[in-house]
């Protein structure tokens, strides 16, 4: 699959400056997307179980200072 494909997308959230955050679930990601562009900029996540990992993810929130 592209980068810009999703296998089972769910949680979406939005930076302050219009940057679009989208969990994929079934490839346990998290992908930024450029709204001008329409285009990933940014992808993180692989499936595990280690510290870092994302098993599954379903959502995905903005924390103070952009942190996702």
């Amino acid at each position: 699959r592209g980068i810009n494909e999703f296998l089972e997308p769910n949680g979406i959230t939005f930076l302050s400056d219009g940057t679009i955050g989208v969990v994929d679930t079934n490839s346990s990601q998290v992908k930024l997307f450029d709204p001008v562009r329409r285009e990933c900029i940014l992808k993180f996540g692989q499936a595990g179980t280690r510290p870092g990992a994302l098993l599954y993810p379903y959502r995905v929130a903005v924390l103070p200072g952009r942190d996702l």
